[in-house]
């Protein structure tokens, strides 16, 4: 499984990276390298058997984390950075919550979820602009030839050009299991599921309203 970590600037998303990673690498603020790094999952059914059978070898399962750019409307108009996102499997969204004068906030004050409709919205209108295109396209291609597939899928865009016309992720959508993985394997980045992580340090978790699960979303403290 591979996790993309991702935020607005200075939120904490590379300190998680590290904690969840252990890989430590300095970064400059700005950067649009992306980091990887690998973490086993904990399974105490594994280190009981490990124990019982004593094989030669054991081996975990993993999760790839990457440490990816904070988001922003230029970011997602970079196509290398869009697909950074589109190969992942979900992500981590790492909210902020704590107040501190010496790291300043994107925004200048301290919202998390403003940040979190903010980064939503732009994942949306990301998407939208991939489903107008594919829509032009299979237009053209209508055109030319009559496909039923081709119909079908100028159906399912519409339906999607509907919701995200709406500020709604994908992920909210209803769909057949054919249809799911379809839009899974289509590179859609407001179709990944997320779990947002908070940088609290303290602050109470009812800060953050029910707005996180309306939105198709986990919360995590």
């Amino acid at each position: 499984m591979k996790t993309a970590i991702i935020g607005l600037p200075m939120v904490g998303k590379t300190s998680l990276f590290t904690i969840l990673t252990g890989v430590h690498q300095e970064t400059r603020i700005g950067s649009t390298a992306v980091r990887a790094g690998v973490a086993k999952v904990p399974d105490p059914r594994l280190d009981a058997l490990a124990k019982l059978f004593d094989p030669p070898k054991i081996t975990h399962a993993t999760v790839e984390y990457l440490d990816v750019p904070a988001v922003s409307k230029e970011s997602l108009r970079d196509p290398s950075y869009v697909a950074s996102l589109r190969v992942v499997d979900a992500f981590a969204h790492v909210l902020r919550l704590f107040e501190d004068e010496t790291v300043p906030h994107e925004y200048g004050t301290v919202d998390p979820m403003r940040d979190l409709e903010n980064v939503e919205t732009e994942l949306v209108l990301s998407d939208l602009m991939v489903v107008e295109k594919r829509l032009e396209r299979l237009d053209k291609d209508r055109k030319k030839v009559k496909n039923p597939e081709l119909d079908r899928e100028a159906e399912l865009l519409e339906k999607c050009k509907a919701a995200l016309e709406q500020d709604m992720p994908l992920r909210r959508l209803e769909l057949s299991a054919d249809v799911f993985n379809l839009f899974n394997n289509a590179g859609f980045v407001s179709f990944l599921s997320a779990d947002i992580r908070s940088s609290n340090f303290g602050v109470p978790t009812s800060y953050v309203p029910a707005r996180v699960g309306q939105l198709g979303l986990r919360m995590t403290f």
